[in-house]
């Protein structure tokens, strides 16, 4: 009997120690270094391409100091929150002036002078991560300017801001919030259509301005034009073409024009008394009527942005509906 529960007990021993062996190659078979998981988040890119006048230009993917070379697209960076870091600053031939309705706004920003003369010296010292501006305008300095920091340069940007705000909201990262101004701005202007027609039907206004040497009419291509005639729906003058932005005219061209309503820019506080005497401007609808209306960039911005054209709407309504 002891034989037999001596070998019993021998068996099972062996079986334990084979249990246990068994044990111990499976922990050691999970204690192997495990494979990474599939969804491990990939690092995040610091960079992105972006379509420009000059093909794709690698850009910072959240740049923090973006210079602009001119006015509109520090006020598009405005439009979207973002102050820019440094900015042309030659606002009515001043040196280090920023354009008035986006002055307030922009307080800290670095001034770099002159739009079609930059001062690369400024730039460079400004440091930015990013330039931003017009191909027709620093074209010939690309080469320099992307030296200093990775440069956009857009086709045309004032003939279409939507297009322009759009594309400086890719470089900041906010799309959304540009295409939430543009939907503002589509309503605000067909609102502000009615109520100005209603006030003052199919009668005809015009935007000009007196300058040292000459004088301009505006048609219904530029930023006023195009809020007048396109956007609100006005009546233009005779004279006025759809397809083009400006016009240098003799005085006595106005006889022909002859508008309801004048909005005028004093460019030459130098001459406007003698054009103000001129028997042609004296004899016109809207001087006869009290309709001649400050047109100065205080009042209407003369720029091309959401700002500039939510002002100069604004500014219209007061005037035109009183």
């Amino acid at each position: 009997m002891n034989f037999i529960k001596r070998n019993l007990f021998i068996v099972l021993s062996l079986l334990l120690v084979v249990v246990l062996a068994a044990c111990g190659s499976k922990g050691a078979a999970t204690a192997e270094p495990k494979e990474e998981s599939a969804d491990v988040t990939e690092e995040k890119s610091t960079t992105s391409l972006i379509e420009t006048g000059m093909g794709e230009v690698e850009i910072p993917t959240e740049p923090e100091k973006i210079a602009t070379l001119v006015g509109p697209f520090a006020e598009h960076l405005v439009t979207l929150g973002v102050k820019p870091y440094a900015a042309d600053s030659s606002f009515d031939g001043a040196e280090n002036q920023f354009e008035l309705h986006l002055a307030a706004q922009m307080e800290g920003t670095v001034p770099l002078g002159g739009t079609w003369t930059p001062n690369m010296e400024a730039i460079l010292g400004a440091g930015p991560d990013v330039i931003l501006s017009i191909k027709a305008v620093h074209e010939k300095a690309y080469e320099d300017l992307s030296k200093i920091a990775p440069t956009v340069l857009l086709d045309k940007p004032h003939e279409d801001w939507r297009a322009a705000l759009l594309k400086t909201a890719e470089i900041v990262g906010k799309e959304e919030l540009a295409q939430q101004r543009i939907e503002e701005y589509e309503k605000k202007y067909k609102e502000a259509g009615e109520k100005v027609r209603a006030a003052i039907g199919e009668e005809t206004v015009l935007y000009m301005r007196v300058l040292p040497k000459e004088i301009r009419i505006y048609h219904g291509k530029g930023p006023q034009g195009t809020v007048l005639y396109k956007e609100l729906g006005l009546t233009p003058p005779d004279g006025i073409l759809m397809d083009s932005e400006a016009d240098a005219i003799q005085m006595e061209k106005l006889t022909e024009i002859d508008p309801d309503h004048i909005f005028l820019l004093n460019s030459a506080p130098e001459r406007i008394e003698e054009f103000k005497n001129h028997p042609v401007w004296k004899n016109l609808k809207a001087v006869k009527e009290n309709h001649v209306y400050d047109g100065s960039k205080e009042v209407w911005p003369y720029g091309s942005g959401y700002i500039s054209q939510t002002t100069a709407i604004d500014y219209i309504i007061e005037t035109l509906t009183k």
